[in-house]
């Protein structure tokens, strides 16, 4: 069965166009989110976030989750920083 092209309406373009930039924003805000609470080396709550985003049905970048990275480098914890790395390799980051 050949596959077939699907058409969106030009509303349903609209749609999706503003559903992506709001999930874009979303994910530059979580990201700013992780950078200031690595800042101040709350690693934990930042990797709360981090989960939050991953579990969700929103592809994290890897802005994100050089952030999260980050986090815990500054804190000093390289086992966890390592662990998100690990856990990162064989996902499809989108380019930034």
């Amino acid at each position: 069965m050949a596959l077939q092209e699907t058409a969106l309406s030009p509303k349903d373009q609209t749609t999706s166009i503003k559903a992506l930039s709001q999930q874009a924003c979303w994910i530059k805000d979580q990201t700013t989110l992780i950078t200031v609470l690595g800042r101040q080396r709350r690693w934990t709550k930042a990797l709360n976030i981090f989960g939050d985003v991953w579990d969700s049905d929103i592809e994290p970048d890897a802005f994100l989750c050089g952030a999260a990275v980050s986090a815990c480098e500054r804190s000093g914890k390289w086992q966890q920083a390592m662990s998100l790395v690990e856990r990162m390799h064989g996902v499809d980051l989108r380019p930034n």
